[in-house]
């Protein structure tokens, strides 16, 4: 036993034993088993003369949507996670009750849900006219792109509200103590350091963004996963459609790991006050608009931290002109704090009209279906293990055995993942890295 050891620590033989086991794999696979599907992997690249295009092309054309509304839903998501975020901080008591209610609420339905009500429910709450005008927008599109935007800037909000809240106050002080004033700090110290921290939770809210991008499809959107299954259903080549499919999401997530990581690396906490250097001027230009908003006291932090002015040495007409310059930012203060609760308060009556107005006997009389769903008798009788079971039932049960599963899964490999050994590292690695680099739409087709 000590012999085998001995030799199994030995990279060559680790290296050695992958081989013989992937080889393995791939003559069992190959030979041995046979399934009765024959690989046709030239559907993915030659012309079809059937439906007289490169169908290949259009794996390419969906990654294209793909990129397109991943791009796009980060930055909204960005922006919105950055106000919502901090106007979890704020001490403006309704706009912090709206933004931990769009956080909560938004952070807690599940995004396919939320995809069904922008395209199919928000459509009807519109005047014909505003509705004709979506329409002809691509509303497809942009209903899929908002709303996957909308479902990660609450997921963004927690991780920017916890980066802001790790600064620490002696940071702030001592920008004071070097000349500069509270928005200054706030531009070029406080938000860029937070967004230096929160890099690596932000980074994984990107890849779920695009990988949740897949849901898109649901709604009619042509992106990579909807382009895999088109292919499929003309040619009844599935797995070979699957996989170009999987294949480029990995290539993707692998791609946006990356610049990621090289991001991280390049806007360490030490490279900070390199001021000559561009990233510290596009670090301050890119928080100018949320200092703005302080500046008119809608997302202030802690503006007791603010140096006082009266302290400083200035001559009477600045003293004048820095009293006025404040009773008209308190004024308009106060104008942008009316103006918020006037439409928020607006938004509500709105909402409220539009839920009162709902059919609720339609719910009342199906209440049996969304909680407890009977299956069509399939055989099995009353005694058969999911007769009764559906709607809420199904997914709690549903969840219980997929949480229970996947914790057993989950230590295992993440200890193989851990192990100095490569004959049971790589495999974990591998695992992990297929399986998280994928839509879980890709991952349930295969399954």
């Amino acid at each position: 036993m000590s012999t085998v050891r001995y030799y199994l620590d030995k990279p060559w033989v680790q290296y050695l034993v992958l081989g013989l086991l992937a080889a393995s794999a791939v003559y069992y696979w190959g030979w041995v088993f046979d399934f009765g599907y024959e690989f046709d992997w030239s559907v993915l690249f030659t012309f079809n003369q059937t439906y007289g295009e490169y169908l290949g092309l259009n794996l390419l054309k969906g990654l294209r949507v793909t990129v397109t509304i991943s791009l796009i839903s980060a930055g909204v998501a960005l922006f919105l996670g950055t106000i919502f975020g901090l106007g979890r901080l704020s001490s403006f008591k309704p706009f912090y009750l709206f933004s931990t209610w769009y956080v909560e609420f938004f952070r807690n339905t599940p995004l396919l849900i939320q995809l069904f009500f922008w395209y199919f429910a928000l459509p009807k709450a519109l005047p014909e006219v505003a509705r004709d005008f979506v329409f002809s927008l691509d509303y497809e599109f942009w209903s899929a792109t908002l709303g996957l935007a909308i479902y990660t800037s609450s997921f963004m909000a927690e991780v920017i509200r916890a980066g802001v809240q790790s600064i620490p106050k002696g940071l702030l002080e001592a920008a004071y103590s070097s000349g500069l004033t509270y928005f200054q700090a706030l531009r070029t110290v406080i938000l860029p350091l937070a967004f230096r921290a929160i890099i690596p939770p932000l980074g994984s809210e990107f890849l779920n963004n695009m990988k949740n991008s897949s849901l898109a499809m649901v709604v009619g959107v042509a992106e990579l996963t909807w382009q895999s299954q088109q292919i499929e259903s003309l040619t009844f080549r599935g797995f070979e459609a699957t996989t170009g499919a999987t294949i480029l999401y990995l290539g993707l997530s692998l791609c946006i790991s990356g610049i990621l990581n090289m991001i991280n690396t390049r806007l360490r906490i030490e490279d900070v006050h390199k001021k000559g250097g561009l990233n510290y001027h596009l670090t301050g230009a890119m928080f100018w608009p949320f200092t703005q908003l302080w500046r008119f006291g809608i997302l202030p932090i802690c503006r007791a931290c603010a140096p006082p002015l009266d302290g400083l040495r200035m001559s009477p007409a600045r003293q004048m002109w820095e009293t006025t310059k404040k009773g008209i930012f308190r004024g308009l203060a106060w104008i942008a704090k009316g103006g918020f609760v006037v439409g928020l308060g607006y938004l509500v009556w709105k909402a409220g009209q539009g839920i009162l107005a709902f059919d609720w006997g339609v719910i009342v009389d199906h209440l049996d279906t969304l909680l407890i769903w009977r299956f069509p008798q399939t055989g099995g009788g009353e005694e058969n293990f999911l007769w009764g079971l559906g709607g809420l039932s199904f997914s709690i049960l549903m969840a219980v055995i997929a949480i229970s599963i996947s914790f057993f899964i989950g230590l295992l490999v993440g200890l193989g993942r851990m192990s100095k050994n490569r004959i049971l590292r790589v495999p974990c690695m591998l695992y992990i890295e297929i399986i998280r680099g994928n839509p879980l739409l890709i991952v349930i087709f295969w399954v």
